[in-house]
């Protein structure tokens, strides 16, 4: 059976509330120059920005996981 969730994903700085953003920066600070940066940006993001959790997360499918990424990432750059 699928599991189905509903992720709201912020799409611009706006939908972001600067208590999440703040979180994410500390969350992220430690790793920039680390190895696992990119997949930590990644995984910090769902997290703080869009409230899943990594073992949430680890269960969705690659398509969903690339359409989320995308949009993060185009919000992170």
């Amino acid at each position: 059976m699928a599991m189905e969730l509903e992720i709201i994903i912020p799409e611009n700085w706006k939908d972001v509330r600067l208590e999440h953003y703040l979180k994410y920066y500390r969350a992220i600070k430690p790793y920039q120059d680390l190895e696992e940066f990119n997949a930590k940006l990644i995984e910090l993001a769902f997290y703080h920005l869009c409230g899943v959790e990594k073992d949430v997360l680890d269960k969705m499918s690659l398509e969903d996981f690339k359409t989320v990424s995308t949009v993060l990432l185009e919000l992170l750059n």
